[in-house]
């Protein structure tokens, strides 16, 4: 069933929807984030049901690019969400106050706003206190990040 709303398309060859593609998904390496990798399958999805019927109608060519890419978005947000960064083996890769969580650190200054400047592997930190602000050359124990601002308690003993 045709309603005759891109009858421009109709008789075209797949290689201008394979060329639709492919500057899709090149476009996809420049912009990343996977938001036109989803439309450069759509096109892939027409070129290839053109080859395989070539008297395709526009619509049913628009219609199988619009399913394509709203199926294959779907499916990449699920995939992403299950095997993505946060799913991985490496959830705190570019979290780096977030890898020092439940690391011991030496307080090297008190700040006058009621910080801590703290010390880990010879890098020093902003840190705020939880409980008494203890006093400069103490041991705290890293209980959270908040940005780039750890927050620590004493170290008992």
């Amino acid at each position: 069933m045709s309603f005759g709303l891109f009858t421009a398309l109709d008789g075209i060859s797949p290689w201008w929807w394979a060329a639709a593609a492919i500057a899709l998904l090149a476009a996809e390496m420049v912009v990343t984030g996977f938001v036109l990798a989803w439309p450069g399958l759509g096109a892939l999805a027409a070129a290839a049901g053109l080859w395989i019927d070539p008297q395709l109608s526009g619509d049913m060519q628009v219609t199988l690019f619009a399913l394509v890419t709203i199926l294959s978005a779907f499916a990449g947000r699920w995939a992403l969400a299950r095997w993505g960064e946060d799913a991985g083996e490496a959830p705190l890769l570019n979290r780096r106050a977030g890898r020092l969580v439940g690391r011991t650190a030496t307080v090297i200054a008190a700040a006058p706003d009621g910080g801590l400047r703290v010390e880990i592997d010879g890098v020093p930190w902003k840190a705020r206190p939880e409980g008494a602000r203890p006093p400069p050359g103490a041991t705290v124990r890293v209980i959270a990040a908040e940005g780039a601002v750890l927050v620590v308690t004493p170290e008992p003993g």
